[in-house]
Order: C-alpha cells, then structure tokens, then sequence
C-alpha cells in the first residue's frame, strides 16, 4: 500500500478508476495517494471514507488480506446516504427499519465491487 503503517481494507479491481470515483463521489471520501503505471493507467490508490482508509488496487496483484467487519462510513442523514449509493449501483443488504422515533440508525450496503459497508448515524452530513 501507498506510505500507510496500518493495515487498510483492500478492493481488487481491474478498474481503480471507477472504485476510486464511487468511494470519492458517493462516501465523500477524501483522496490520499494514488500510483499510476508506466502507461498512465491507475494501478494503486488510497481513499478516507469516514475514519477508515481503503487501498484500491489493481486486481493484477496478489490476493488481498482478509478484512474484519465492513469499514463504517459515519452519517448524520443514514437516508441521504443510502438513496445515493443505490442510485450508484450499490445493494441494500441490511436495513434497519425506520421508526417514528427518527431515522435508520443502520444499514449495510455492497458496492457495485463486492465490499460490504456499514453506514451508521454519526458525525458530519454526508
């Protein structure tokens, strides 16, 4: 990975370019680094999204290590958020109800490359 003493989840895919803009657009995700191969294709990228830092890698690389848990994307507006990663090609895979009392306090999304996120109402509008 990119310069990063700790162990960041790591997504393989054969477009980092498109899974660098999904986590960039739909996350808000902050870009860290980003390393290009000789003929200018994206090869290698870090992304912050929330307090977690996720390593895109080209899927040409060994096999990625194993990850504990979805990465947890913090959210004041869990509502917001979730209609924008469906409309970006993510899957509702769990969903709190919602209650008279207020918002979602949970759900668990797959992006359109397979990683499970948990987004959970937290922190900052996103």
């Amino acid at each position: 990975m990119l310069g990063v003493t700790t162990r960041a989840p790591v997504t393989r895919n054969l477009d980092c370019e498109s899974v660098v803009s999904f986590y960039l657009t739909v996350f808000a995700g902050t870009e860290v680094a980003r390393r290009y191969c000789a003929s200018g294709r994206l090869v290698a990228a870090e992304v912050q999204v929330g307090d977690r830092r996720v390593a895109v890698e080209d899927a040409a690389g060994p096999p990625a290590a194993r990850v504990d848990g979805p990465p947890v994307v913090p959210c004041s507006d869990v509502d917001q958020l979730l209609a924008r990663v469906l409309r970006a090609g993510a899957v509702l895979e769990i969903a709190q109800e919602r209650t008279a009392a207020g918002p979602r306090d949970r759900v668990q999304v797959v992006d359109p490359v397979g990683r499970r996120w948990s987004v959970e109402p937290a922190g900052p509008p996103c």
